[in-house]
Parts: structure tokens; sequence; C-alpha cells
């Protein structure tokens, strides 16, 4: 398994600053997903369209260094926020899932994330646990020191060659 920047915050591990950061960022997306699809017949899908785009990066973006997303606005929709829903949707309920690690048994994972952020969307005890699980199955991580959120297009090849050893030593 191979995630990027991707992962499951622990409030206890974060600042009431990061909290905040990482819930607005959440709800906001989760919003788009919503209106897009409540109000489907009526244009919704090109509001939840534009609320990604008008999305405040600079303020409370992940990174306080990328004020844009690095697509262009017409390749970016409303339905890629889906995730985000469910993630808002489980907290209100009070079920936040949590990440089980290693995510299965047997299961190599390459977790790679940019340094350059205001938050992180993982938690140092996860980190850890993939620092205790190193070498035993292949789980690893990586940290790129030049990238904020956004790894795959802000060092692509840097990426690709990862994945790329990653997966050819679990064939």
């Amino acid at each position: 398994m191979v995630c990027l920047d991707v992962g499951m915050f622990e409030p206890l591990e974060c600042t009431p600053l990061q909290i905040v950061v990482i819930m607005a960022y959440q709800v906001w997306l989760a919003c788009a997903f919503f209106v897009s699809q409540l109000f489907q017949g009526l244009g919704g899908h090109a509001v939840g369209d534009v609320m990604c785009g008008i999305f405040p990066w600079k303020w409370i973006g992940p990174t306080p260094s990328e004020y844009k997303i690095p697509r262009h606005l017409r390749e970016v929709h409303s339905w890629m926020c889906y995730p985000y829903l469910r993630l808002v949707t489980a907290g209100l309920m009070g079920k936040q899932p949590k990440p089980a690690f290693p995510p299965a048994k047997g299961i190599p994972l390459l977790y790679i994330y940019g340094k350059k952020k205001r938050v992180f969307f993982h938690t140092s005890s996860f980190i850890r646990n993939i620092d205790r699980e190193e070498g035993r199955g292949g789980t690893a991580y990586r940290m790129l020191d030049q990238c904020g959120h956004w790894v795959q297009t802000q060092a692509p090849d840097e990426v690709a060659s990862d994945m790329g050893k990653f997966l050819e030593g679990k064939k």
C-alpha cells in the first residue's frame, strides 16, 4: 500500500490551532461535496466546484506557502471531496475512524509526506509505528524536505522513484 500525505490526526497530539486548521479544511471540502449533491439539478455541481476553487488555502490550508491548488480549476471537482464528507459525518456521529497500523497483517506500507506544512494529517505515533515495523515486512516512510501538501506534483520524479523501488521490492 502506498499513501501520499494522508492519515488521521489525533486531537490529543495537536495544538488548538492545528485542530482548527484541519477541521476548517475538512469541513469546507465536505460542504463542497454536500452542496454539489444536494442541489444536483440546480447547478449544485458547479457551486461545489467553485467552493473547491475558492478555498482560502493561504489562511487555513495545510501549508502557508501553497496558495493555489496545483491543478487548473477545470480539473478540480467537488466529487473529489467525498472522503472529507465521510470523515466529517463520522466525526459528528462520534465514530471517527481510527487507522489500523499496520493496515493489515502482511501488507507493506510506504508513506510519503512533505515537511513544509502548517499541519500534518498523521500523528507522531503513526510515524513511530512505521519506525517499529520498518524492515519487518517492507513498511517505510519518507519525508520530502522541499515539499508541502502535494508531494506528487511538487516532486513527481522523486515520488515515482520511491514508489517504483517500493513496489519492485514487493514482487
